[in-house]
């Protein structure tokens, strides 16, 4: 793919961090921070950070904060926070989503075990409004915090070697 440093990049997949003046493509997945200008187009799944002056676009799924300074579509799920200047858009939720968008937001699903945030003048999920804050799932806010903080089982992390005793 091309790439001009620090004006734009085209890629098939991501890692790490980036800065571009223009634009950011990843015809892939991206994990990490994008950081552009004009827009962030991420084709397939985005893990982690994407900052844009104008939109950030994300086809598939989206895990982490996107801060868009007019707008944040994601096309399927979205969990984490989405902070727009104008307005915000997401496929579904399934775990928890805060999303700030001065003019509206909108997610077309939530799941009953989710837990969603959002703040702005219209806020829409699914076939219904409410203006200026809109709280689904509270209930499950207790939950996802204790799940999001629980110990790992380590061992299921951990390579297993076969350690010779003395």
């Amino acid at each position: 793919m091309t790439r001009i440093p620090f004006i734009y990049n085209e890629c098939e997949k991501f890692s790490g961090a980036d800065l571009n003046l223009i634009y950011k493509l990843v015809e892939g997945d991206s994990k990490g921070v994008n950081v552009a200008g004009l827009a962030n187009i991420i084709r397939e799944n985005s893990k982690g950070m994407n900052i844009s002056v104008g939109a950030n676009y994300i086809g598939k799924n989206s895990k982490g904060m996107n801060v868009g300074g007019l707008a944040n579509i994601i096309e399927k799920d979205s969990r984490g926070a989405n902070l727009a200047g104008l307005f915000n858009y997401a496929g579904k939720v399934d775990d928890f989503l805060i999303q700030y968008g001065t003019i509206g937001n909108t997610i077309r699903e939530v799941s009953e075990e989710a837990f969603v945030l959002q703040v702005g003048a219209y806020n829409k999920i699914g076939g219904r409004a409410y203006p200026i804050i809109n709280i689904k799932g509270l209930k499950n806010l207790s939950r996802l915090i204790k799940n999001a903080f629980k110990k790992k089982n380590l061992e299921k992390k951990v390579l297993k070697v076969k350690v010779k005793k003395y």
